[in-house]
């Protein structure tokens, strides 16, 4: 399995080239591919790349390899948006061109902890989910690096699916997937409760497999309880590369 996270991530790699802004992601998988970009650009054979880490885990692996790093904010920040201003009004058109011009990032390296068979995903096991969903969608290409085991028919068929919530609302949202008989485990680390980079918790949800996918995201979207989840559609998702 190691071997072919190692063989994912080096397919993976080609698709960067140089002067590139790379979204890093977060995990076992993603961390191999943060090595082997240290040392293409040790070796100068990518030149000018810049990175973006999905969490604070591996935005330090990065700096200790010397990978040049910006924040999210800093990368928006002296960005002026090149939107159409001659219709004010909200349309199609616009929102299409709006997220299109706003994706800054050239492409995303991440792993996934199941996908299935119309490259839908799940993500959070590693617990950077917010983040990582952040960087797919500010990203212009997103590669997904997995090894076999990672591949099923239906979301839910191997892995649960990690939910990030308030602190606050945790029990209420516990409650909310208890009602419709769905087991919910509040994540616990070193005998508390596992705590993400934004301050939150992750209750971690036993669901059935998946015809739809995103049938429940859109319903996990509208839960204000819920600050992100582990769903990611494949709308998001550019390639799959899977070490063998």
């Amino acid at each position: 399995m190691e071997e072919q996270k190692k063989l994912a991530a080096q397919k993976a790699l080609e698709f960067v080239k140089d002067g590139m802004i790379v979204g890093l992601g977060t995990g076992s998988t993603a961390n191999y591919a943060i090595h082997l970009l240290a040392e293409k650009i040790k070796k100068n054979e990518l030149k000018n790349i810049l990175c973006v880490a999905s969490s604070s885990s591996s935005e330090k692996l990065a700096k200790e390899l010397s990978i040049p790093i910006i924040s999210l904010n800093q990368l928006y920040r002296d960005k002026t948006p090149n939107i159409e201003t001659q219709n004010p009004q909200l349309s199609i058109r616009n929102l299409q061109f709006a997220i299109l011009n706003s994706q800054l990032i050239d492409i995303y390296l991440d792993g996934a902890d199941e996908v299935d068979k119309e490259n839908n995903l799940i993500k959070g096991g590693g617990g950077a989910l917010l983040r990582e969903k952040i960087l797919a969608q500010a990203s212009k290409k997103f590669i997904v690096m997995i090894d076999e085991s990672k591949i099923s028919d239906n979301l839910g068929t191997k892995f649960y699916l990690p939910v990030e919530v308030f602190q606050f609302t945790y029990q209420s949202e516990k409650y909310f997937f208890e009602s419709i008989g769905l087991q919910a485990n509040l994540r616990i680390k070193n005998d508390t409760p596992f705590i993400t980079d934004e301050g939150n918790y992750i209750l971690d949800v036993k669901i059935n497999p998946l015809d739809n996918p995103k049938e429940l995201s859109d319903i996990l979207n509208n839960r204000a309880g819920i600050v992100g989840h582990g769903i990611f559609t494949n709308n998001f998702v550019t390639e799959v590369v899977v070490g063998k």
